[in-house]
């Protein structure tokens, strides 16, 4: 299961709801939940700013974890 649809499964809102909150049609949710689409990068940042959806975890291929100094020791 995709960060995508895990999030939208989690929080019990339809494809429709999240469509409204991001500006895709419910067809295009389905798609990116279903594996039908790829997540691209503008829509990885619209789920990252309706949902929270970290970007590394639905294109962890585009965005990479940057860690700190501190984080690697």
């Amino acid at each position: 299961m995709n960060k995508l649809l895990q999030t939208i499964n989690e929080r019990k809102i339809s494809f429709a709801e999240v469509g409204r909150l991001v500006g895709y049609g419910r067809d295009t949710i389905s798609r990116h939940c279903n594996g039908q689409r790829q997540i691209s990068a503008e829509a990885a940042l619209r789920y990252n700013k309706a949902l929270g959806i970290p970007l590394h975890e639905m294109r962890p291929d585009i965005f990479e974890i940057n860690e700190t100094e501190d984080e690697k020791e």
